[in-house]
């Protein structure tokens, strides 16, 4: 690295258990959710990591999110059902994306239905409400994705291959919330492709007068994800970084 990337010890533990007693009956309709539309993990993410996504979206509330890596939907899914969020996803495959038909005339309990009503009953949603704001770009490469006109983003997912942290940064607004699959490689342990991304970022922010905070995951979460009492496993493999522009 050409530069040193200062880590506080503990940082993603102490986040992951504060987001989820933080939102903890949320979080818990959220991923119950994703159990019941039973959208595949098969090369996708694990429940740990969907826990994870939701915890983030819940805490942070992000406006508008990218996501680079659509493959089946798992994530984009998992991000809007915790967020009220648009969600603008890219792969540079065919479109894989799955299009939950046969739940798409049933209502579910909205997870954030405390939110939803003042009176604080349950308020139901359709699943085609999701997909509204789910916008795909398939056969389409982050680089060329990210030359688009598109809105300004709050929150990034990246579950593939990116370099360019550049564009990264002139796609978002001047604070936002980066989360990165695959930090370790879930059959080797080794490095792998997210903490690339997540230390391009931190880097490209060091560099260019902006304050960031990394959030490590670490190998012996695999596979069951870090514990959280009276919750249970949070992230498998998914590395963070927050960034904020200086001002001063």
């Amino acid at each position: 690295m050409s530069v040193d990337i200062t880590v506080i010890n503990n940082i993603m533990e102490k986040y992951i258990t504060n987001a989820v007693n933080n939102n903890k009956e949320q979080l818990t309709q959220c991923t119950n959710l994703i159990d019941e539309l039973y959208i595949t993990s098969d090369d996708s993410i694990s429940r740990g990591d969907v826990a994870f996504l939701q915890a983030v979206c819940l805490e942070e509330k992000p406006n508008t999110i990218m996501e680079i890596g659509t493959w089946v939907g798992r994530s984009a899914y998992t991000m809007a059902i915790a967020s009220e969020a648009d969600i603008y996803t890219c792969d540079s495959g065919d479109n894989m994306f799955t299009e939950i038909e046969e739940y798409s005339d049933k209502q579910h309990l909205h997870p954030n239905f405390a939110e939803k009503s003042v009176s604080g009953d349950n308020v139901f949603i359709n699943v085609k409400e999701y997909l509204n704001r789910i916008h795909l770009h398939p056969n389409t490469h982050s680089d060329v994705f990210l030359k688009k006109e598109l809105p300004k983003f709050d929150m990034v997912f990246v579950d593939g291959f990116h370099t360019d942290a550049k564009s990264i940064f002139d796609a978002c607004e001047d604070s936002f919330t980066l989360v990165a699959h695959d930090y370790f490689n879930v059959n080797t342990l080794e490095p792998d492709k997210g903490m690339s991304v997540i230390w391009r970022i931190a880097e490209y922010a060091q560099n260019n007068e902006y304050t960031y905070n990394v959030y490590p995951t670490k190998r012996d979460w695999i596979p069951l994800g870090y514990p959280v009492f009276d919750f249970g496993g949070v992230n498998m493999c998914c590395g963070m970084i927050k960034v904020s522009k200086n001002n001063g």
